[in-house]
């Protein structure tokens, strides 16, 4: 993830532009869950988030004790299949290709060298 994609991602994750990121915010936005169901579990986890700090105040602790239980377990899901390793080791390459001015075609074998015999023929860019 480029450093850019970075900070916009965690200065969307705050309520108040001064106040620090939210890390629930931030797990949330970078899960790979392949179900819209996904939203009523985490605001079914808030509610409880809620009601475990108004109750009596000597079983609060030990509610959000609990509520945290279930934000592991949805944290858990970036570890199936390594999907969270992926975030910090994956690299992406970009190629654009340009017609010559004088004609010619690009080789494949340039391509992938990434070298530019004669002629603005292709960009390559890093997209991390």
């Amino acid at each position: 993830m480029s450093n850019t994609v970075a900070q916009l991602m965690e200065h969307s994750s705050r309520e108040d532009p001064e106040a620090p990121a939210d890390p629930l915010m931030l797990l949330y936005r970078t899960l790979e869950v392949h179900t819209p169901d996904i939203a009523r579990v985490v605001l079914s986890i808030h509610d409880i988030r809620v009601l475990a700090h108004n109750m009596d105040p000597t079983l609060t602790p030990y509610l959000i004790k609990d509520v945290h239980g279930y934000d592991l377990a949805i944290a858990s899901l970036l570890s199936v299949n390594g999907k969270g390793l992926k975030y910090l080791t994956t690299e992406t390459k970009s190629f654009n290709l340009t017609e010559r001015s004088n004609g010619q075609s690009f080789k494949m074998k340039d391509l992938v060298s990434g070298q530019d015999q004669g002629g603005a023929g292709f960009n390559m860019a890093d997209n991390d």
